[in-house]
């Protein structure tokens, strides 16, 4: 189990290159509609993770019908390993996507949002005056919805291009409410939007001062982080 969260890390780095599953045809079964726009489908997404509707330990078959997908066709073959999948919301490179992971029995066994792409290393927008907008926005938040609009406006607008400094996620988000120190020199970091243990959190790898990857995940990671093996 010491294993997982390097493995997750390697996925997740994997998985900016990784094959997408885009969405299928719509059907009567549920309300995705995948000719919708990106941002709905996302939203979508969401609502189905706040009501818990996607969760771990659900089937990928249940996750295919909630968002019209065909993941559960591939299944790791071996009983120790974790398969990886993504289901984008659009055909663009910077689409956002649900990541997510599931054993040989076929449930999930953690998920979480991203939008990073590794090609994309600089920021749309002017980053001074955007980082302070930010912090603005994230200050004013009233709860944890609110500020994790506030962090996909964010990632919407590229203020948070691959290779950000650490210290500019600091004057946005305030400090991380997380942090490890993982193997060959990279730190993992969360910033929880609440203290709720179900509460939304960006979470971001980083090396030498800059981020290396980021996502976005309500799942609850006391089981990652004592499977972890990590220095706190």
């Amino acid at each position: 189990m010491k294993i997982i969260v390097i493995m997750r890390t390697a996925i997740f780095l994997t998985l900016i290159a990784f094959p997408q599953h885009s969405s299928g045809q719509g059907n009567d079964r549920n309300e995705y509609q995948p000719a919708a726009p990106e941002a709905e489908r996302l939203d979508f997404c969401i609502e189905k993770i706040n009501q818990k509707l996607i969760h771990r330990g659900m089937k990928v078959s249940d996750l295919d019908r909630i968002l019209d997908s065909q993941c559960s066709q591939i299944l790791p073959k071996k009983q120790n390993e974790l398969e990886a999948d993504s289901i984008k919301f659009s055909d663009s490179p910077l689409a956002w996507r649900l990541v997510f992971y599931f054993d040989r029995a076929g449930l999930v066994q953690g998920y979480y949002l991203t939008n990073m792409d590794s090609k994309h290393i600089t920021s749309d927008v002017p980053l001074e005056t955007s980082v302070k907008d930010v912090a603005r926005k994230y200050c004013s938040a009233k709860s944890d919805i609110e500020r994790l609009r506030v962090s996909i406006d964010a990632l919407n607008r590229r203020v948070i291009p691959m290779w950000t400094a650490v210290s500019d996620m600091k004057l946005m988000f305030g400090p991380s409410t997380e942090h490890r120190h993982l193997r060959y020199g990279e730190d993992f970091a969360s910033i929880h939007f609440s203290k709720r243990s179900d509460t939304w959190r960006l979470s971001y790898f980083a090396r030498r001062g800059c981020v290396a990857g980021y996502y976005l995940t309500n799942m609850d990671c006391k089981p990652w982080s004592e499977a972890s093996g990590a220095s706190e």
